[in-house]
């Protein structure tokens, strides 16, 4: 098995500025990355995120990867604590995990993620979470904001099946992620959150049992920002440590 390796959970977002791949790559190009998309996963792998986590795990096995650290980005969190789980759960040794601004998802969050899409004030949507109810509340919306853009008419409807069908991907994995219980046992070793108060440590954890880095700024806005990976460096240096494992390299 391959231990030198870090794998990253997070999204190929194709409208983010950057993701935590994209900017833990390029602040250390030498290292060897692995990278799951959620959003893929559970498009691949099923509705239920432990089954997803689980199959993971087997390409990750398959592979000969091993890796020593996680990290996990947002929602995708639950799915990065499940994979380690996971691991462990094989035989290998858990590797720590590192959050970058998790966030734990409720039905009230989701529906502010439809308000967001559809450009409305938050509150707006109150409909069930399902995809025949979502969909159809976002097509208006985007068809509103390509022609405001100045997309040719007959090109609008093909653009907004492209765009629809991302976002039928994307909330399937965040009505999956809702779902799934956040594996009690498995308590990260450090995380980054921004110093607004939005999101915070999973309720379940112990208190004070995980090293937390608080950057200023607004939450979902802390890639890219500075600081940020001299604050993920100084926490996986510290969960190498702990674990009897070498320097980053």
């Amino acid at each position: 098995m391959n231990i030198s390796s870090s794998l990253v959970v997070d999204f190929k977002e194709f409208s983010a500025k950057t993701t935590l791949f994209a900017a833990l790559s390029a602040e250390y190009p030498d290292r060897s990355w692995r990278r799951i998309d959620a959003v893929a996963a559970v498009s691949s792998f099923g509705t239920v995120l432990g089954d997803v986590a689980a199959r993971c795990v087997d390409e990750l096995m398959a592979e000969g990867c091993a890796p020593e650290v996680i990290f996990g980005y947002c929602s995708a969190a639950g799915l990065a604590l499940h994979i380690a789980a996971g691991l462990e759960g094989r035989g290998l040794r858990r590797p720590p995990v590192i959050l970058v601004e998790p966030s734990w998802l409720t039905p009230d969050l989701v529906r502010r993620d439809v308000d967001a899409l559809a450009g409305a004030d938050p509150g707006t949507y109150q409909g069930p979470l399902d995809l025949g109810s979502i969909l159809p509340e976002l097509r208006g919306p985007l068809e509103n904001k390509l022609r405001d853009e100045g997309v040719e008419a007959e090109e609008i409807e093909l653009c907004v099946d492209i765009m629809s069908e991302r976002l039928r991907a994307w909330f399937t994995f965040l009505a999956v992620a809702e779902a799934a219980d956040v594996p009690a046992d498995v308590v990260p070793a450090g995380m980054i959150l921004a110093d607004d108060g939005v999101r915070f440590p999973h309720p379940t954890w112990p208190q004070a049992s995980v090293r937390i880095e608080y950057l200023a700024g607004r939450s979902g806005e802390l890639l890219g920002r500075p600081g940020i990976m001299e604050a993920l460096e100084g926490l996986w240096q510290s969960a190498l440590e702990r674990s009897g494992d070498a320097a980053i390299h």
